[in-house]
This record gives structure tokens, sequence and C-alpha cells, in this order.
């Protein structure tokens, strides 16, 4: 018996108990593989998509029929945030103000969401960033044309992000999808029974897509770092197979632009053990991850990749 035929057996009973003895993997994909009508439509990180539909749920006079329901839910989270210098107006007089005369525009003057009011008086400026990051002295500019539009209405300027990101202009207020996905699960929860079926059903799906492609959950992780400790072997086998020179040289040029990365070790036969060993920075890595998920397939990919931050 040659010294293959051990490593090949090993290696097939390692694929078996991966794809047969293997709970946590169908819990995995029950949790991350659910149908998702955002997902469906290819609008993960389109973020004129994000843009349209927040627009929407924003918009009194919109077709969900809830009135200023959404708007005044995030903008009372959203004021109670914001330093007072930086308010337009006191949470307090939201709460108890009917809002009469609102507006709500996509793209003016290139500002993603403009919200303005009539009673009480203000005006509301959103810079939506999803996967890009502001250029150009945008928020600068922006501010200055709201300004000058709107003379001294009240107004605040929004740095709405995944993360949290610091604006350029300190005029403008940080504002996170986690912040948009919490007010929102909150305002589902105290309203389910009058809203209409099918515009809940948009809102559980966008509720959804926030929480599993812009937050971490703990859930995913416990799962994926289970598969991984029971699973090596055929996890490391699986990559290895279809790793392929080219892409590893993208990944590798990808790595080394970013500062946030030190490369300890690499190899072209495994890009899998090269990329656990890498120093990682969560703010950083989603180029790499989006790029191999695209070369592997996003549902595969994100268990291996939530298990390659538990092993490095």
């Amino acid at each position: 018996m040659s010294n293959r035929e051990p490593t090949q057996t090993t290696n097939y009973k390692a694929l078996e108990e991966f794809v047969v003895n293997n709970d946590e993997l169908l819990q995995l994909e029950e949790r991350i593989g659910r149908f998702n009508i955002f997902d469906a439509l290819g609008i993960v990180n389109a973020e004129i998509r994000h843009s349209n539909f927040l627009a929407w749920l924003l918009d009194p006079n919109e077709s969900h029929g809830q009135g200023p329901l959404f708007l005044k839910a995030v903008l009372m989270d959203l004021l109670r945030q914001s330093p007072p210098e930086l308010r337009a107006i006191n949470p307090v007089e939201i709460d108890g103000a009917e809002l009469r005369g609102v507006e709500v525009r996509r793209e003016w003057r290139n500002i993603d969401i403009l919200i303005t009011c009539k009673d009480p008086n203000f005006v509301i400026a959103i810079e939506n960033k999803v996967g890009s990051k502001e250029h150009s002295k945008q928020l600068e500019r922006y501010r200055e044309t709201v300004a000058k539009e709107f003379g001294k209405t009240p107004r605040q300027f929004v740095f709405l992000t995944r993360d949290g990101d610091e604006p350029t202009d300190e005029d403008w207020t940080v504002y996170t999808y986690e912040d948009i996905h919490r007010v929102l699960l909150r305002v589902r929860k105290a309203n389910a029974a009058s809203i209409g079926d099918d515009v809940l059903a948009f809102l559980d799906h966008y509720i959804r897509l926030i929480g599993s492609r812009f937050m971490d959950d703990p859930k995913i992780d416990e799962l994926c770092q289970t598969i991984y400790k029971n699973h090596r072997q055929a996890i490391d086998l699986i990559v290895d197979r279809i790793s392929t020179v080219p892409a590893y040289d993208r990944i590798k040029q990808t790595v080394d632009d970013s500062p946030a990365w030190t490369v300890l070790h690499t190899t072209k036969k495994n890009i899998y053990t090269t990329l656990i060993r890498l120093h990682l920075n969560s703010s950083a890595t989603q180029s790499v991850w989006q790029m191999l998920a695209r070369r592997w397939g996003p549902r595969w990919f994100q268990a291996t990749t939530h298990a390659s931050h538990s092993s490095s």
C-alpha cells in the first residue's frame, strides 16, 4: 500500500463526516440561507437601493400606509443620540408633533435623502454610505448647499454608515445601520397588528438583511467556530482543492494595498492557510471577503471567513 492511500482514506472520511455528521452546518444554512427578497434582487450592497427603501419608509405620504410612524421613530432615536448643538429640533417636540407638510426627496442636489417639514419647521439631510467612502469634500459641499437653500431653517446633517464611520465635517451626526435595525425592529414589534401584511413582509426582510449582513451575529460566530473545530481537515481540504493562483494574486494585492493587514506567512498552494495567518481588522476586511465570496459563493464563504477569524 502506498503512502498516498491512507491520506486519501482519511480525506474521504473527513469529507463524509463534514457532509453527514454536521448538525451545526444545517443550523448555519437555516440561519443564513433563508430567502430574502433584497438578497434575491442583488441589492445587499447597493447604496442607491438602500436609500430608496429608507426614503420610502420615512415618507409619511408613501404607500406603506403608516403615516409618520417610521419617520418619527427614526428621528426620535437620531435626536436622542445627537449632541444638542447639532440637533435640528428637540426630540420632545417631535414626540408630540403631527409632522405636517413633510417631503422626502431622493438625490436632491446629490444628497441621498433630504427630509423637509413645515410644522414643526426643520430640514434633515442624510448621506448614506454602504460600501463607498466620502470624497471630494462632499459633506462640506452638501452642508453649504442646504444652508444656502433653506436659510435659517433648523437643520441637521446625518452621516449614515454600516460601522459608524466618522465624517470629515464636524457638523454631521454619526448614525449607523445598527441604529436603523434597532429602531425598525422596535417599531415592528410594537405595531405588528396595524401594519399591513405586505408591508410587514418587506419590513421583516429588510430587518433580517441588516441583521445578517451589516451586523455581527454571535450565534453565527458560535456555529462557525464549532464547525471548523469539528471539521477542520475537511474544510482545509475543500479550500485547498479549489484554490487557484490567479485568485491568490488578486487577494494578496488587495491585502498588500491595505495598511490594516499584516501578512505573516504566504503560500500559493493554500490561500486559506495564508489568510488565517493575517492580523485582521474588522473594518478593513470586507473587500477581501467580498472578493472571495464572489469566487467561492457567499453562503459557504460566510462560514469559512468566520472560522478563519476564530483561528487567527
